[in-house]
């Protein structure tokens, strides 16, 4: 609260992951906040068009949110007729490793995995990163795997092919495990 006080903000944008007593010292001190959910897609635009609304270009706002989902309808066509003839690989998301959680259907990560054409292992979880066993994953026999917490490039893969019992899923077989896309990438829409 410190820095934000020496940088005199009008507003303050935070998602609904943020520290609450964080953002309840700054309301505390006049700071006008803004926590906002953004864990799926229509969350993000939801936030997209009250943060042009808080600045005063809620016109603005709602064109770009038009816009991006006239993109996303596209995009889902797109990958639509592309899996039309082929089955939608099955993708376990790990985002963290002890304890070892995935994506679940309520989060951001689920919805890119979707929208890229992927049959996501933790659509069927609810909550946004349910704790899994190394058994679940092995049921699920997954055709790629997206590590999606920071490590070293590799390491995740090395990791992971010396779990019990995993040399026999698909994508560690086929060596389609993915741990070099930057996290923020992924899980900061």
């Amino acid at each position: 609260p410190r820095r934000a006080r020496e940088l005199r903000p009008d507003l303050v944008l935070a998602t609904d992951l943020e520290q609450p007593a964080l953002l309840g010292a700054l309301r505390a001190e006049g700071v006008r906040c803004l926590a906002l959910p953004c864990e799926s897609w229509t969350q993000l635009l939801q936030a997209a068009r009250e943060i042009g609304t808080a600045c005063g270009v809620a016109e603005r706002a709602a064109a770009w949110s038009a816009s991006m989902q006239g993109r996303r309808q596209r995009l889902a066509a797109e990958q639509d007729a592309f899996f039309r003839a082929r089955p939608r690989p099955r993708l376990y998301i790990e985002v963290w490793g002890d304890p070892v959680l995935t994506a679940g259907r309520d989060t951001m990560l689920n919805d890119l995995a979707e929208l890229a054409g992927a049959r996501p292992l933790g659509a069927s979880l609810p909550g946004r990163y349910p704790a899994v066993s190394l058994e679940w994953v092995l049921r699920g026999d997954p055709d790629l795997i997206l590590v999606a917490y920071p490590g070293e490039a590799g390491a995740a893969v090395r990791r992971l092919k010396r779990r019990p019992g995993w040399e026999t899923i698909q994508a560690v077989r086929d060596n389609a495990i993915c741990d070099f896309i930057d996290p923020d990438w992924l899980a900061r829409p």
